[in-house]
């Protein structure tokens, strides 16, 4: 009975990830977001899939019951989610998703600016929001229809394609093939994983503001760069709910509290956001 009940609910929760969540453009659908590992994706779909290779650094995972098709980078992070019409969804815009969907339904939708490409099979409707429509290649009186015309309006949508937009990076846990943090802890964790023994000694050898000086061109400018803080990542975010808003404030952070950390002392985190914002405060005064 235990194991009938888990079939049942296990069914049930799969029946309702792939019908009730939102599509939202430039991330997924849910849990199943740009930049989250395979591991993960296994997590919540499970690991009943088709794998196909791209190229040798490439491939996708097929769920066909659930109408997904993801795909990974070398680094096996997602970097584009491929949804089938065959389930009824929504996306976050208000598109409603079924099999009859048609590009003029779209353009109602996301209206008929956006661009276009062609593959020798296929015309895409893509937009900078990070979606794409994508219709069979269509042909009248064997010449390839123009996307102006009326024919390629009511074409129907075969599939949708998720991908990253231009300018939302907030939700990514890695980037490029490199991890995110979430938080400050998080930050302490991967500073740890960098650094040997002795690194860390020759930190602890120094002041505070003599590892400051020499990290803020090195360590800190990795960190900024890499760990995304001028384009807007999970990490920036976390910054800025706490007020902080130059990603130099929060590298110095980072580095401050890490020494602070490898040196048994207080951290004192709101003094440290205090300066910087009392510093920002006075330079708008002049």
């Amino acid at each position: 009975m235990r194991n009938q009940f888990l079939f049942i609910f296990f069914t049930l929760f799969s029946f309702q990830f792939v019908s009730s969540q939102i599509i939202e453009e430039g991330k997924g659908i849910d849990s199943i977001t740009i930049g989250i590992k395979e591991s993960k994706v296994t997590k919540f779909l499970g690991k009943n899939y088709d794998r196909k290779n791209i190229n040798d650094d490439e491939y996708i995972l097929v769920y066909s019951k659930k109408a997904l098709a993801i795909t990974f980078d070398k680094d096996s992070v997602v970097y584009e989610i491929s949804i089938k019409p065959t389930i009824k969804r929504k996306t976050h815009k208000g598109l409603i998703i079924t099999s009859e969907l048609k590009i003029s339904d779209v353009e109602k939708v996301y209206g008929e600016e956006g661009w276009h490409t062609k593959t020798d099979s296929t015309i895409n409707k893509g937009y900078d929001s990070g979606i794409v429509f994508r219709t069979n290649l269509l042909t009248k009186n064997k010449e390839i229809l123009k996307i102006t015309d009326s024919l390629y309006l009511e074409s129907n949508v075969i599939e949708i394609i998720i991908e990253q937009s231009e300018n939302d990076y907030s939700f990514q846990e890695y980037l490029e093939g490199i991890y995110i943090p979430k938080n400050l802890t998080e930050c302490f964790k991967e500073i740890d994983h960098f650094l040997n023994q002795s690194e860390k000694d020759n930190i602890k050898s120094k002041t505070e503001d003599e590892f400051r000086a020499e990290a803020h061109f090195r360590l800190g400018l990795w960190m900024r760069n890499n760990w995304a803080l001028w384009k807007g990542s999970r990490l920036y975010y976390f910054f800025k709910s706490k007020g902080i808003s130059h990603p130099d404030d929060m590298s110095g952070i980072i580095l401050t509290s890490y020494y602070r950390k490898l040196n048994n002392a207080d951290i004192k985190l709101d003094t440290q956001i205090e300066k910087y914002q009392k510093y920002w405060t006075e330079q708008k005064k002049k």
